[in-house]
């Protein structure tokens, strides 16, 4: 695969000093493949199917393409009907919500209900593997489990996070991990709406037990009177969950066996149960802060072993009603706010919404817990305010957040604070943004109305389309494009980083500097640290990066097309960049014509040429 390629041919590269630009997925520490079973966009070809531009159709096709160490698969939003047997890899992550098209977006979470979901109509099964499985929704056929995990040796990790399984009925489990002793698995963020199983909804099984947190069921049953919606055997975490509207047959909301820490869970608006919560085994489990509201004729918890400290199916949630999770928030005046105890453990230290615990007194009862929160501006000190000055303006000593202001020292360019001496000053040092970087005001013109360029010039719409679309070029401090100036390696770089980030592909660190022997501070600083550290941007021996050096076409491409995670290979030969051209051309990503690479790859850029170029790898 690329990757493998990409460490035989790296080394070498370096070795004759080229300033070497990763390719994805050259550049990552495994592959990252795409899936879209509805579309494909662009096909180079059988070599580069898992491209974000030419996906597979099939997560399986995808699988079974994957390198053994593993990878992410991002899946679109489609049906898969398929089964899925992860085996054969060491790590592997399984993302839906991808929507397709260049770039990523809209990602699922457990809340969406836009209906338009990575939906996987099969099993996922696996054995002794390190995985992730988010962003997925289940249903739509019978099975016996949905997710049925193995992780019978020792060190294996394997979560199942922020997926919703609707409407949907099983004869074994919905998600089922088995963590042996020295693995660990995690069922966290996910919904469970209208669904039932003959045994359980959720199951931890083996020695080492499992985490399960932050899950809510609405109108999930459990029809075996042995297991519980929850079924959590030796050493199990369960905390923060809400069970809700539960169904007519069911017998135990929670069961739990030997060890358990079971804390913060609320078992809302069921009707009755054998008991919310079942103890079993010799060894003592840690039952606390759990909440059972409106369950009539229903034992809190049932089991000799169990430790029923400060859980309550007494105390009035006063729950604030709705739709949803939100639903069952405690309300204002709740008697199970701050009747908790205090839990050593380093477990719940948030509640369902991420609401830090204790917010108050001592720990809520339930999976709630109740805040008011701080309100910056009415004058009242609160929380962690430091001030409160009845309003939200910055520079009158309490600023917008309500902390103390102070004074900044005199005459620093690029803290925000125009001193005496300056004429503007934005919060940095760096030039074409309006206030230069010595803090003195720039010419800045809008998209088109440079001093030195006009409709005129055949590359006038090119320089528009690249400045209207994420500010890939603008213009210099007095209002120039100098569009026929001859391109350093960081006003490349600079360019090839901007379009990146315009197609939602990285983010630029602001604060990043000092990455490089001859980059430390200076403006284009952030974009080769950034690129620095997400592999894209290796540098020459002695750890300098040259940024100062005039750009070779061959060098533009190569930036260009692996800052947009676009395909290409490089040669071991003194032509490292002729297969690089040579498959450019086809798609008119090049500004010229040639009859051998050699022609144009060793040509210095010019701004005209490099905006050309990349508006043809944009666009094409």
């Amino acid at each position: 695969m690329l990757n493998k390629l990409a460490k035989v041919l790296l080394p070498f590269i370096a070795t004759i000093g080229l300033f070497i630009v990763a390719a994805s997925p050259v550049s990552a520490a495994y592959q990252t493949l795409y899936v879209d079973g509805e579309l494909v966009w662009v096909d180079y070809g059988s070599y580069s199917h898992g491209a974000i531009d030419s996906p597979y159709l099939t997560i399986t096709e995808a699988l079974n393409d994957m390198d053994s160490e593993g990878g992410v698969i991002k899946v679109a939003e489609s049906t898969y009907t398929e089964d899925l047997n992860l085996v054969n890899l060491d790590t592997i992550s399984i993302e839906g919500g991808f929507n397709g098209g260049p770039g990523e977006s809209n990602p699922f979470t457990s809340q969406d209900t836009d209906g338009n979901q990575t939906i996987v109509s099969g099993q996922i099964t696996g054995t002794n593997i390190d995985g992730t499985l988010t962003g997925l929704q289940f249903g739509g056929i019978a099975v016996s489990s949905f997710i049925d995990i193995n992780l019978a040796g020792s060190g294996y990790n394997f979560t199942v996070d922020d997926c919703r399984f609707a409407l949907a009925s099983v004869t074994d489990f919905f998600v089922r991990i088995t963590a042996g002793s020295g693995s660990n698995g995690e069922i966290t963020n996910n919904v469970f709406t209208l669904v039932s199983s003959d045994k359980s909804v959720i199951e931890t099984a083996g020695g080492n037990g499992t985490t399960v947190n932050n899950n809510f069921f609405q109108g999930a049953s459990s029809l075996n009177g042995s297991y519980g919606i929850i079924t959590a055997t030796s050493g199990a975490k369960v905390y923060n969950n809400l069970i809700a509207d539960s169904g007519s047959n069911n017998r135990v909301a929670i069961r739990i066996n030997n060890q358990a820490e079971v804390y913060n869970n609320t078992i809302a608006e069921g009707t009755a149960l054998t008991a919310a919560i079942a103890t079993s085994g010799t060894e003592e489990n840690n039952v606390y802060n759990n909440l059972v509201a409106n369950v009539s004729g229903t034992d809190f918890v049932w089991g000799a072993t169990a430790d029923e400290m400060n859980n309550s199916s007494s105390c009035d949630p006063a729950f604030i009603g709705g739709s949803g999770a939100a639903a069952y928030e405690l309300g204002a005046g709740s008697d199970c706010i701050d009747a908790g105890t205090t839990i050593s453990l380093p477990l719940v230290t948030e509640d369902y919404f991420g609401t830090s615990r204790p917010s108050g007194a001592a720990y809520d009862i339930g999976f709630d817990e109740f805040y008011i929160p701080v309100a910056c501006g009415n004058g009242v000190l609160e929380g962690a305010e430091e001030c409160d000055d009845f309003n939200n303006i910055d520079g009158d000593g309490c600023d917008a957040s309500c902390h103390i202001e102070t004074t900044p020292t005199p005459g620093v360019c690029g803290d925000g604070t125009v001193d005496s001496g300056e004429q503007c000053d934005d919060g940095n040092n760096v030039n074409g943004d309006g206030c230069s970087a010595m803090c003195e005001d720039e010419v800045v013109v809008d998209c088109g109305d440079w001093l030195d360029i006009n409709t005129s010039d055949d590359h006038y719409a090119i320089a528009v389309y690249l400045c209207e679309h994420g500010e890939i070029v603008k213009g210099d401090a007095f209002g120039n494009l100098r569009i026929d100036d001859e391109l350093t390696r960081a006003e490349l770089l600079a360019m090839a980083y901007r379009a990146r980030e315009y197609k939602g592909l990285g983010v630029v660190d602001n604060n990043a500097e000092a990455c490089f022997n001859d980059v430390v501070d200076d403006w284009y600083a952030k974009y080769f640290c950034t690129a620095k550290e997400d592999g894209f941007v290796e540098g020459y021996a002695g750890n300098v990066a040259k940024p100062g050096n005039i750009v070779l076409l061959a060098e533009g491409l190569k930036m260009f097309l692996g800052g947009l995670d676009k395909y290409y290979s490089i040669d071991a030969d003194d032509c490292w960049y002729c297969s690089m051209i040579w498959s450019a051309e086809p798609h008119d990503w090049l500004p010229f014509s040639f009859v051998s690479p050699t022609d144009i790859g060793p040509m210095e850029l010019s701004r005209r040429y490099a905006m050309d170029m990349l508006y043809r790898i944009l666009t094409n």
